[in-house]
């Protein structure tokens, strides 16, 4: 059995107050006998079917647009969702791209640190570096560095190709004395230090050439872009590397007895040199240009501690000395 339970409430002031006021039993009758409203649908007109009484509606059969019928003019056809054919078609061949063999370089589009180069099957690949690798030959084009050296016709090591000319002393034939020892005679010497141990020709009508003041450079032994001299002193050896953007030079000290300073006679050629705000040699071209720069260097002991290098010192300075109306460096 269900028990409905209603409450209604009235707020104060709405009702009489005093003998014979308030609200009426029989309204609660009158209110709870009218028909409930969600029981049945409220009578309403209806949408007559056919033909009326007046004539307006029309029997008619139900029309589609899949069916064939006569549409009334600039009547729409009934919206269909477009579906495009499908087709099986393949992509072809994966692209292979680069190939050592096939693959050709264009100079180009080629930069200083990037090669671009033209693959067999249409595409294109580039290769990028954190180094020079090509310079710029007169037409335009970048062309490969090549720092190997190969002995010139004086027997100078010299790079392959590079926008500048650099070549290192062919040094002499290493002579034995009487000792067994690498002979140091004072005619070796002075033969020696008459040849360039470095020259370079940064741009036309320029030239830094300079020789190690007092070195005995024997016959080079030369590795690929390396020219190595030994004992150019008592306990030191010189090694010369050709960089891409320049020369390197690394003196071994293999004793404690070995020189702490040594000279560089310059031999220049529209050049002028000058130190530098940070402590390097400087050298300007006529217009006051800026043309080469060699850093200031550092020392590097050779017992590695626990980080894997050296401890390394920059406790060096440069100095431009004029001895006979000629330029050192040291």
């Amino acid at each position: 059995m269900a028990v409905l339970l209603l409450a209604v409430g009235v707020p104060a002031g709405v009702l009489p107050t005093g003998p014979g006021a308030g609200l009426p039993v029989s309204w609660l009758w009158d209110w709870l006998g009218q028909p409930a409203s969600w029981a049945k649908d409220p009578k309403g007109p209806q949408q007559l079917l056919g033909k009326g009484p007046d004539g307006h509606y029309q029997q008619a059969n139900r029309a589609r647009d899949s069916e064939s019928t006569v549409h009334a003019p600039g009547e729409l056809q009934q919206y269909q969702a477009n579906q495009p054919k499908v087709q099986n078609a393949g992509t072809g061949p994966a692209k292979k791209g680069f190939d050592p063999g096939t693959s050709k370089r264009d100079a180009a589009k080629s930069t200083d640190r990037t090669d671009v180069f033209h693959n067999a099957d249409g595409t294109y690949t580039q290769r990028v570096y954190a180094e020079p690798v090509n310079f710029k030959v007169a037409d335009g084009s970048w062309k490969p560095i090549d720092s190997e050296l190969r002995a010139d016709a004086q027997g100078r090591p010299q790079i392959g190709a590079n926008a500048f000319q650099l070549s290192f002393a062919a040094g002499l034939p290493r002579k034995l004395d009487a000792d067994g020892q690498l002979s140091a005679s004072a005619a070796d010497q002075a033969a020696s230090a008459a040849e360039d141990l470095v020259r370079l020709n940064p741009t036309k009508g320029t030239e830094l050439a300079y020789s190690l003041a007092g070195a005995a450079t024997r016959r080079a032994a030369v590795n690929g872009a390396v020219a190595t001299y030994p004992n150019v002193f008592p306990g030191v050896d010189l090694e010369l590397m050709a960089l891409a953007t320049g020369t390197k030079e690394t003196l071994t000290l293999r004793s404690a007895d070995a020189p702490a300073s040594y000279v560089y006679p310059l031999r220049l050629k529209g050049l002028t040199p000058r130190i530098g705000a940070d402590g390097g040699v400087e050298f300007t071209d006529g217009n006051g240009t800026l043309v080469l720069a060699m850093p200031l260097g550092y020392l590097e002991d050779s017992a590695v501690g626990r980080s894997g290098e050296g401890a390394t010192s920059y406790a060096m300075r440069y100095e431009i000395v004029t001895v006979a109306g000629a330029r050192r460096s040291g």
